[in-house]
């Protein structure tokens, strides 16, 4: 009886593993209240960076880097859906939905890929340490950047910021100086309002002034 609940408590185990779901996470931008961009991703661990390190360093051999740039836990990822083309670094891309991810080559360099088909299409991103504390897994951002927008990563000591610019969007540069340029002139149409008020408020004093009881020039007392 002991060994068939205990069995019955492995099979438990096992199921509830099984059934126990990988969490993705996404970061998106919209574009005049709709979403033009979404990437959903697998958020690395960091975890001792080893790996990482070997990939810094160029130290990975080729056969295992080719099937890392291709897998899922670095080359592929990562799902980017686009509504219109847009360009993250120096790579177009056109509209669509694609895998997408990271690479490394020998030297050490590494890219973001998109995958178009079979195809890895790379723009070069530049990795630099930040003095915050280390992340525990890869984290993707996408938020303003230099006038532009930026899909920036964080990873473990790391981070990239690679420049996003999508098809029709304004610089934040643009729309921040329209929003500037914008309320002085609203300021000062409340300011011509308040001075247009005074003026009419002053007028209808002064003719109350000239029909009141107090004016002994257009008034007789005589009844006194």
């Amino acid at each position: 009886m002991k060994k068939v609940f205990l069995t019955m408590m492995l099979i438990g185990a096992f199921v509830s593993i099984a059934s126990a779901g990988t969490p993705k996470y996404c970061v998106g931008l919209e574009l005049d209240g709709q979403e033009v961009i979404h990437i959903s991703y697998d958020a690395r661990p960091f975890e001792k960076g080893e790996t990482f390190e070997a990939l810094r360093q160029g130290k990975m051999e080729k056969k295992y880097l080719d099937s890392f740039n291709s897998n899922e836990r670095f080359g592929k990822l990562a799902v980017l859906e686009t509504k219109k083309d847009l360009v993250l670094g120096d790579l177009k891309v056109p509209a669509g939905k694609y895998d997408a991810g990271f690479n490394a080559d020998e030297k050490g360099d590494f890219f973001f890929v998109v995958w178009f088909g079979e195809e890895a299409h790379k723009t070069k991103i530049q990795i630099d340490e930040h003095k915050a504390k280390a992340l525990p897994n890869l984290c993707l951002l996408l938020g303003p950047h230099e006038g532009n927008s930026a899909l920036i990563a964080l990873y473990g000591p790391v981070y990239a910021v690679l420049g996003v610019k999508v098809d029709g969007a304004a610089a934040t540069s643009d729309a921040g100086a329209a929003a500037t340029t914008e309320q002085p002139k609203a300021e000062q149409k409340v300011e011509e309002k308040k001075t247009e008020e005074a003026k009419a408020e002053g007028d209808q004093e002064e003719d109350e002034d000239e029909d009141g009881w107090d004016s002994l020039e257009t008034h007789s007392f005589s009844g006194r």
